[in-house]
C-alpha cells in the first residue's frame, strides 16, 4: 500500500447503507475513494428513480474505471447467494487493475476469482482496521527509509 492510497467498495446493490458505512471508515483513515455508487443506489432504491439505458452504461463505465484505478479493492460480500452479481464484475476489473484486494462478509468466498484476494474478512468492522495497521506501517518504513537517507 501506498500513501495517497485510493479505493473502490463493491457491495450488493441493495447494501449501499453497508458500503456507505464503508466508504466513511476508510476515508476516516485517509483513503480517498475512487468512485462511490451509492448516490446512484439511493435514487433507484429510496426515491423511486428508474435509470434510462444511458444512465446505466454511465454507472458501468464509472463503477469499472473506479475499480479498475483504485489501489484498494474491497468487496463486501453478500448474505445471500441472490445478491451482487455486478460486483464480481468489478471484482475482475480490480485484479486487472493490480489492486490489493479484500473480501468481506459471510459470503466471501463464493466466487472462483476471490481466491486472488490479498485478504478476508468474517466482519465489515476488520477491513478498516487492517488499512489502517497496513497505512501505519507504511508511514513507519518511509520514515526508516527517510532517517537512513
Amino acid at each position: 500500500m501506498k500513501a495517497g492510497l485510493s479505493a473502490y467498495v463493491a457491495a450488493p446493490f441493495e447494501d449501499y447503507k453497508r458500503a456507505q458505512t464503508m466508504m466513511n471508515r476508510l476515508r476516516s483513515v485517509g483513503v480517498a475513494i475512487t468512485h462511490d455508487w451509492t448516490k446512484d443506489a439511493v435514487e433507484a432504491l429510496e426515491n423511486g428513480k428508474s435509470h434510462t439505458d444511458g444512465e446505466m452504461y454511465r454507472c458501468a463505465i464509472e463503477d469499472r474505471d473506479g475499480a479498475r484505478d483504485a489501489d484498494l479493492f474491497v468487496m463486501l460480500a453478500p448474505d445471500s447467494k441472490e445478491k451482487g452479481c455486478a460486483m464480481y464484475s468489478e471484482l475482475a476489473f480490480a485484479l486487472d487493475g493490480d489492486a490489493y484486494v479484500i473480501i468481506s462478509g459471510p459470503l466471501r468466498d463464493r466466487n472462483l476469482f476471490s481466491k486472488f484476494a490479498h485478504a478476508k474478512f468474517e466482519n465489515d468492522e476488520d477491513v478498516a482496521d487492517h488499512v489502517a495497521r497496513g497505512l501505519l506501517l507504511l508511514a513507519k518504513a518511509q520514515q526508516l527509509e527517510e532517517a537512513a537517507a
